[in-house]
């Protein structure tokens, strides 16, 4: 079993460092996120294990849009044997991909996530007249 104190350092806000030294052995920490960007805003976002080729997220992404994707980074097409550390992800890590899909169709009408509200929930505590501690939930959607 591997020590990932030997693999990976501690920044002190807690955040994890990866350096050249422990690139070699990225089984404990191979995952990264990438974030699908199209027309500047993010499409969707996507875990994937580093050693991941492009390829294999373009099928990924086929299953989602059934149209053949481009994906770019920095305005250049990414051929589809290269890896995701090849273009610089690092473990645990994200990176931002653009996506350009090669028939011209829109992929902002092939993908739309279920639009969800986002509801806070906030806990209360009050004191009432007959001095007995009440818990009031209040719910606020955003």
């Amino acid at each position: 079993m591997m020590d990932c104190k030997h693999d990976a350092d501690i920044t002190n806000n807690n955040h994890l460092a990866v350096t050249p030294d422990n690139m070699n052995n990225i089984s404990a920490m191979s995952t990264i996120i990438i974030k699908f960007i199209f027309n500047d805003s993010i499409l969707c976002t996507i875990s994937f294990r580093i050693d991941t080729t492009i390829g294999e997220v373009k099928t990924k992404l086929a299953e989602m849009f059934h149209e053949e994707i481009e994906i770019e980074k920095d305005s250049a097409v990414i051929g589809n044997d290269i890896t995701l550390m090849d273009i610089g992800a690092i473990p645990l890590g994200t990176i931002e991909l653009g996506l350009k899909c090669c028939a011209g169709v829109d992929l902002t009408k092939l993908y739309r996530p279920t639009p969800m509200p986002t509801v806070d929930v906030i806990m209360v505590s009050e004191i009432s007249m007959s001095a007995s501690l009440v818990e009031v939930v209040r719910h606020l959607t955003l």
